[in-house]
């Protein structure tokens, strides 16, 4: 779970895009649109870095899972944050130094989301040493 929801945090670039009325129906179609995603991602070094993340800890197969959960975990951040962005911003950079809490957040949908791609992440296969 820690490796998947590090990779959705990461995701921070896209996520504090939002300031207006329509910013979550907005964000979440973008982030399910992994081409688009990854195409707005390009265009920073720190979206750059996110797209090379989410493939070394996914791999190439699961990347459209990893932005399906962040479209799917948008709403509960943007609740968390009242809608501002750089709350979003702020909670995201905590919720690299302690994932849990920020998991305590999410809704039990996403939190089941993150596990379930967690479980078929290659990085956490290896780390398992086993193949799920």
């Amino acid at each position: 779970m820690h490796k998947i929801l590090i990779i959705a945090i990461l995701l921070s670039p896209v996520y504090t895009m939002a300031d207006d009325t329509d910013a979550v129906q907005q964000t979440q179609d973008l982030l399910r649109n992994t081409p688009k995603a990854q195409q707005v991602l390009r265009q920073s070094p720190q979206g750059q870095q996110v797209n090379a993340n989410i493939t070394k800890v996914v791999g190439n197969g699961n990347q459209d899972e990893v932005y399906a959960a962040a479209a799917a975990m948008f709403p509960d951040l943007y609740k968390m944050a009242n809608g501002d962005p750089e709350k979003m911003q702020q909670i995201l950079t905590l919720a690299l130094q302690n994932p849990e809490a920020f998991a305590n957040g999410l809704s039990e949908s996403n939190k089941q989301l993150i596990h379930n791609i967690a479980a078929k992440s290659p990085a956490n296969n290896s780390a398992n040493g086993s193949a799920k």
